[in-house]
């Protein structure tokens, strides 16, 4: 199978062993807390403002 395909969490989650669901839980409330510490919700919106020159983008002729 290529690593690429997009694949259903919902068939691969019974396939592990419990120990290997209990760790990837704790790796993505890390993962979750991580990211929220980084960018907290209060930036969420008034960080757009702020960020929006830091974003490349690019404009179609249909527009």
């Amino acid at each position: 199978k290529d690593g690429a395909d997009p694949f259903d969490l919902a068939e691969v989650l019974p396939e592990l062993q419990r120990s290997q669901r209990q760790e990837l839980w704790e790796r993505q409330l890390k993962l979750l807390q991580h990211s929220l510490a980084a960018h907290p919700p209060e930036r969420w919106i008034t960080g757009a403002e702020e960020d929006a020159g830091d974003m490349e983008v690019e404009i179609s002729e249909e527009q």
